[in-house]
């Protein structure tokens, strides 16, 4: 299995992302929490993990991994994606946690969060929005989807969208999600993001 770019390797603790965003979010996160020998790594969509994790194991460097952690969003059902998570480290040969935020194993020890929470539907998004529900710009951005609403125009993607306006009201408006990690625009001591934080520190423990 080949992987373009090569998948490089450079630390002893792994963190496998979907995509850009998520890997900007995860690496401010990462740095906001002070922690040392951890890569963040994108495998570009759930839909493209099992092939990401065949490559991965077989990649040079993947032998001094010692822990591997897995975070995607669970979309319209967490159990699913929790199985499809499963089925994909499955493939690539490793070890299955029995439930999301469980490791399993050793050398890698393998462990497993589905976005936005356990047993909750969603995505990172909502954890983002979430964590500004005390910010003064949030009512403003409530009210215009409530106009929106209104005049019978429902955005697709709801958490998507919230982010967009959201991140309007910010110094620099043109961020996206990732991006806005890195600006410090999310407040990553907020509790919404406890959960998260409790699986990068069981990645890196």
């Amino acid at each position: 299995m080949t992987w373009e770019p090569p998948i490089r390797i450079t630390k002893p603790r792994l963190v496998v992302v979907e995509g850009k965003d998520d890997l900007n979010f995860f690496e401010a996160l990462i740095d906001h929490m002070n922690l040392q020998n951890i890569q963040v790594v994108e495998c570009s969509g759930k839909s493209r993990l099992g092939d990401y994790l065949e490559a991965l194991v077989i990649a040079s460097g993947f032998h001094q991994v010692t822990s591997l952690g897995i975070a995607v969003d669970a979309d319209d059902d967490n159990s699913a994606t929790f199985e499809s998570v499963c089925a994909a480290l499955r493939g690539a040969n490793l070890q299955q946690p029995p439930q999301p935020l469980v490791p399993i194993g050793s050398n890698p020890k393998v462990e497993v969060m589905i976005l936005p929470r356990v047993r909750e539907n969603g995505m990172l998004e909502d954890l983002c929005i979430e964590s500004v529900s005390s910010n003064p710009a949030t009512p403003c951005m409530e009210s215009y989807f409530q106009c929106l609403n209104e005049h019978s125009v429902f955005p697709n993607e709801l958490s998507k969208a919230k982010v967009h306006v959201f991140l309007a009201s910010r110094p620099t408006p043109d961020k996206r999600l990732g991006e806005a990690a890195k600006a410090g625009y999310w407040p990553f001591g907020d509790v919404a993001f406890d959960q998260v934080k409790d699986f990068i520190n069981q990645v890196i423990s």
